[in-house]
């Protein structure tokens, strides 16, 4: 496996007012890809616990995407890393989130959320819901509103 950038893009940016846009760096870095086949895994989760961390784990490093160490979120938009496998191999694009309910974000709330949780649902083959502990009636209520 080859890592496609050496570290994370900015692949969708979160601009004022809510709205998302892809980010050409991150479009660029998923042109590069020439497996056959791509897996993509999103974190998702609440801000503040552990996504990016979790993440950068996925990929097999120490550091990458962007660790706070303040009760501020870190992430803002959603960043990705990926290795390419090669014409035999599968392709691996991990997906960091930027973290739902963050008091400190300007347009935080519950139109956000929902933004962010179905655009982590799309882009994903398969989503990884970081929660600080057991699943709650909060995120059940997320995973019934996308499904």
């Amino acid at each position: 496996m080859v890592l496609l950038t050496p570290e994370p893009v900015l692949l969708v940016e979160h601009c004022e007012g809510g709205d998302f846009k892809p980010h050409p760096a991150g479009l660029d870095a998923l042109r590069k890809i020439t497996a056959a086949g791509t897996k993509v895994v999103c974190v998702a989760g609440q801000f503040r616990q552990g996504k990016s961390y979790l993440a950068n784990k996925l990929m097999g490093q120490q550091s990458g995407f962007g660790v706070g160490h303040t009760v501020e979120g870190k992430t803002r938009g959603v960043w990705m890393w990926a290795e390419d496998g090669g014409d035999s191999g599968e392709a691996l694009v991990v997906l960091d989130t930027e973290g739902l309910d963050d008091p400190g974000h300007p347009d935080s709330g519950a139109t956000l959320n929902a933004k962010l949780f179905t655009m982590a649902v799309l882009l994903s083959s398969e989503l990884l819901l970081n929660t600080p502990s057991v699943i709650g009636q909060s995120e059940i209520n997320k995973l019934s509103f996308v499904t």
